[in-house]
């Protein structure tokens, strides 16, 4: 038994406790379905497709499916051309890559990436 809950006066406190706390469940949970992953933003490191600036810890905004807005605003020469980095395992350097149409060739030793992006 609850301290204070054999006092009418007891009872009413837990009662409206118990009825906010299961709303803000409700609610809680109702807002983070309707956003589809729960998530708005999410922090990745990006390259550049234009001027090969590589920043850690950048934070994208997410589209109502959950999938990633790019290409984003470079921070460094500001074109529409930063990507989520994908190292060359061939020459270990950054290739900028977009979920939706990874390189087919690393751009700086133009090795065949076949069967490694997928």
């Amino acid at each position: 038994m609850l301290p204070g809950s054999d006092s009418a006066a007891g009872k009413a406190v837990y009662t409206i406790v118990a009825v906010l706390v299961v709303g803000f469940c409700l609610t809680r949970m109702t807002s983070s379905c309707s956003r589809g992953t729960g998530q708005e933003e999410v922090t990745y490191t990006l390259v550049c497709d234009k001027c090969g600036a590589v920043e850690e810890g950048r934070t994208l905004e997410l589209n109502a499916d959950g999938s990633i807005k790019l290409p984003a605003k470079c921070s460094k020469c500001g074109e529409m051309a930063a990507y989520l980095i994908f190292t060359c395992p061939h020459c270990g350097k950054p290739i900028p890559m977009d979920p939706k149409n990874p390189p087919k060739v690393c751009k700086h030793c133009e090795r065949d990436l076949a069967g490694v992006m997928e």
